[in-house]
């Protein structure tokens, strides 16, 4: 009687312990499985920006936005009245009236190739909540966010939805290239200005 009694009150213990090692064992593998992150729709649907607007893009030619603004029904473009030259031959600016939703638009040429497209809207047929919820919507978030304006931008293109109502496109690689233009123009003027002060 007394060997049978001690032997159940030793096995039970040891049968805890084994029900315990074993749940240890098994819950790390139940739980170090992460839940997956949900999607984020927004980004799924966001398209690479655009480099201009409808058939007018960033690069192209004088000759060639000419055509494309004769054809557009979005613009009321004159011809060569609505061009004027820069500070040199290479350097163009065309200026028109819009229709319906643009009021007025402006096209710079950098070397002859478009750099800059300003879109004044018209705040009758538009409002700036819903051209960021536009852009928003189909670009994703802005990579920048200002009570002024709303910037996206990759390598190529940065555009910018600026108060009251006005969409702006430029070309990066002009734009990164005009910065080292007048960096190296500021150095240059410095470094004479200091070889001049020397001779007093």
């Amino acid at each position: 009687m007394n060997i049978s009694f001690h032997t159940k009150v030793i096995s039970f213990p040891i049968l805890c312990a084994l029900l315990f090692f074993s749940l240890a064992i098994s819950l790390p593998a139940q739980t170090t499985k992460q839940p997956e992150e949900p999607v984020d729709q927004l980004d799924e649907r966001a398209e690479p920006l655009p480099a201009g607007f409808n058939r007018i893009q960033l690069g192209m030619d004088l000759a060639s936005v000419q055509q494309a603004l004769e054809a557009d029904g979005n613009f009321r473009y004159r011809g060569e009245p609505d061009v004027s030259m820069l500070r040199s031959r290479s350097d163009s600016l065309i200026q028109t009236d819009g229709v319906d939703f643009i009021q007025q638009a402006s096209f710079q040429f950098v070397d002859n190739a478009l750099f800059t497209i300003t879109l004044i809207l018209n705040p009758n047929r538009l409002g700036y909540y819903t051209m960021y919820s536009t852009l928003q919507e189909r670009y994703g978030e802005p990579d920048r966010l200002s009570p002024d304006k709303a910037v996206w931008e990759n390598e190529q293109v940065q555009m910018a939805l600026e108060r009251p109502l006005r969409i702006k496109y430029i070309s990066m690689p002009t734009l990164q290239e005009l910065r080292r233009s007048s960096s190296r123009e500021k150095s240059l003027e410095k470094l004479t200005r200091e070889r001049f002060l020397e001779q007093f």
